[in-house]
């Protein structure tokens, strides 16, 4: 039997990994349209990066560069990323 520290271990690996690519993916949207979105607003659902309670004018602008902010987010959070979705 596993004792708990190396489930808590585990745990903390996991949740380090998801920091790691969020941080990554908002590096990636500050660098290509120079907009700083916090990063309790990003998330992943599959192969896509989820951007939520944006404004209307900042939709806009991402919409513009979804092509070069997946490809930058992509290379960051480690996974091919092919769809970006503004919430």
């Amino acid at each position: 039997m596993k004792s708990i520290g190396e489930f808590f271990a585990r745990v903390r690996s996991g949740h380090a990994k998801e920091v790691y690519r969020r941080a990554s993916a908002q590096t990636a949207v500050k660098k290509c349209s120079g907009i700083d979105i916090p990063i309790e607003r990003i998330s992943f659902s599959g192969k896509s990066l989820v951007l939520e309670g944006l404004s209307q004018e900042a939709k806009s602008a991402l919409f513009m560069k979804t092509q070069k902010v997946l490809a930058e987010a992509s290379v960051g959070a480690g996974i091919a990323l092919d769809r970006l979705i503004l919430r």
